[in-house]
């Protein structure tokens, strides 16, 4: 699969489980911080694929607006994981959850919508099809092995 269809899908999944999230009623605690979790999970595992293999894959091109962007979504995953530290701390009974899930939202959405407006069409130009799949690969990879890991907890 190609790195970018992943990546997106990735995205697209994310945003699911925030509607998800939305649509439930804030006394549904339960519903809530099931939906919650599988949200931490996903975050937190494509963060670590992106971290780990897209963004060093990136900066190996050589391109300065690659390298400039991937600086810069690393600057996003840091924000991203301080409210996920502070969510993990409440209930989703407390006051504070969701204002901070919609802050989580807005963060990822953007974050999100940059990668796939910018990022990827220059990941595009830069990489061939080839590398695109082979990275795609690595990627998928990765995450089956994150995942086995967190169900293994």
């Amino acid at each position: 699969m190609n790195a970018l269809i992943l990546l997106k899908q990735d995205h697209d999944d994310m945003r699911s489980l925030f509607d998800d999230l939305a649509g439930t009623h804030p006394r549904s605690l339960r519903a809530r911080e099931r939906i919650f979790e599988s949200l931490r999970e996903e975050l937190d595992i494509h963060a670590r694929i992106e971290e780990e293999i897209f963004y060093p894959a990136l900066r190996d091109t050589g391109s300065p607006a690659l390298r400039s962007a991937g600086i810069e979504a690393l600057e996003d995953h840091r924000f991203v994981k301080d409210l996920l530290e502070e969510l993990d701390e409440m209930s989703p009974s407390d006051e504070e959850f969701g204002p901070k899930i919609a802050a989580l939202r807005e963060a990822v959405t953007l974050h999100a919508e940059a990668e796939e407006r910018e990022m990827f069409p220059e990941a595009a130009r830069e990489l061939d099809e080839l590398a695109l799949e082979r990275l795609g690969r690595a990627l998928r990879e990765r995450k089956e092995t994150l995942r086995t890991a967190q169900l293994a907890y």
